[in-house]
């Protein structure tokens, strides 16, 4: 099977007799995405669409394997069909892998010139990435590396250099990022979300001077950050959620205090301190700290906190800073399950009831600070009706 991605359709197709009949339609349109690969299984409706005669097979599972001989023939007809190709995603189950993966199979990966984005998605027996692609993928804008669980090394780095996005997520034998990820000056994304088995990163971080996003989601035997982290001077979004043995954050951290605007640190289990220098980022406009036991204590959000919008400290330890109620555009904010609070407190949720903000300003602010916290309370509503909650949605399409 071959699918064209084209807005918010897709056109499926299964055979060179297909793929002949299509070329004129493909040849009208700009930049088409291409996936080609197989499915373990097909509903009804995709077996009456590829042409299935027998509903009840349950043996015939490949959209490709009964047109073409092998991966590398495959690759020469979505070659053909479509020359100009962009976009590749390769998705796998383990059941086809047994030969799939040589140098013969991307011998003809050369031919496509023009592509920029390259997905392989759920590919068993690939450990390394094949030296070929070191020639043939030298234009890629995009990699994805995705539940490829035999994955160990991705080592031929130095030869993307204008690479600005690099997703390596699920790969649970993946031990260490190399150090060639410094020759990827263009990087502007990093994910390696639930690269369960990393346990070290590369102190490198110095020659990204471009990186905008980290996601490290579940990368949960990482115990330390290297302090080059501290000169990504671009960065807005840091997601460390359920990095289960990370301590703390490098002494470095607070020269990302004018671009950070997202830090999430959710079940964070061994984290027992932030660094003070958090309650000066200018910029940052969420903050989650959902389950982080072990943490006892908030920094104090300085006047520069103007634009905190979120506060995540449900199932944690640590207690209110006086300074939270001072926070002008703040509409949510979780204080369930938490421990080192009052009963009263533990029930908060903040999301705009006025209840709730009258008992967080009768708490916390003393009285110099009566005016200035009325102020910040009638900027919270006004905020609220311009607020999107989408803008910290964390689903992404890859």
């Amino acid at each position: 099977m071959a699918r064209t991605k084209l807005g918010g359709g897709s056109i499926y197709f299964s055979n060179a007799e297909y793929f002949a009949n299509i070329r004129t339609w493909l040849a009208k349109h700009q930049n088409i995405k291409l996936e080609v690969g197989v499915r373990e299984r097909m509903n009804d409706g995709m077996r009456m669409l590829l042409g299935y005669k027998d509903e009840n097979d349950e043996k015939e599972r490949s959209f490709i394997r009964p047109f073409f001989q092998n991966w590398a023939e495959v690759f020469e007809h979505v070659h053909e069909v479509c020359p100009d190709v962009v976009g590749l995603e390769i998705y796998f189950p383990t059941l086809f892998l047994a030969d799939a993966w040589d140098a013969q199979t991307f011998a003809n990966f050369g031919k496509f010139s023009k592509l920029r984005e390259f997905k392989v998605n759920g590919v068993a027996l690939l450990t390394t990435v094949p030296q070929v692609w070191k020639h043939d993928l030298r234009k890629l804008k995009k990699l994805v590396l995705m539940s490829c669980h035999d994955l160990k090394h991705f080592d031929v780095l130095d030869a993307f250099v204008g690479l600005e996005a690099l997703k390596v997520m699920y790969c649970s034998k993946v031990m260490e990022v190399p150090d060639s990820l410094s020759s990827l000056k263009a990087l502007k994304e990093l994910d390696l979300r639930e690269c369960s088995g990393l346990n070290e990163l590369p102190n490198v971080f110095h020659e990204l001077a471009n990186l905008e996003k980290i996601n490290m989601m579940g990368c949960s035997q990482v115990k330390e950050l290297p302090s080059t982290f501290g000169q990504l001077y671009k960065l807005t979004s840091l997601n460390l959620g359920y990095c289960a043995m990370l301590e703390q954050l490098p002494a470095t951290f607070g020269n990302l205090n004018n671009s950070l605007q997202k830090l999430i640190l959710e079940k964070c289990k061994e984290l027992r301190e932030l660094p003070s220098s958090l309650g000066e980022f200018s910029k940052l406009k969420m903050l989650d700290l959902e389950g982080c036991k072990m943490l006892k204590e908030l920094p104090q959000f300085g006047a520069s906190m103007e634009e905190l919008e979120v506060l995540n400290i449900n199932n944690c330890g640590v207690k209110l800073p006086p300074s939270l109620a001072l926070c002008p555009k703040l509409i949510y904010f979780d204080a369930r399950n938490n421990s080192s609070l009052e009963q009263k407190e533990q029930e908060i949720i903040y999301d705009g009831d006025e209840d709730a903000l009258n008992y967080l300003q009768t708490k916390l602010v003393d009285a110099a600070d009566v005016e200035r916290a009325e102020a910040a309370k009638q900027s919270r509503k006004r905020h609220r009706e311009v607020y999107s909650e989408e803008e910290f949605d964390e689903s992404e399409e890859d």
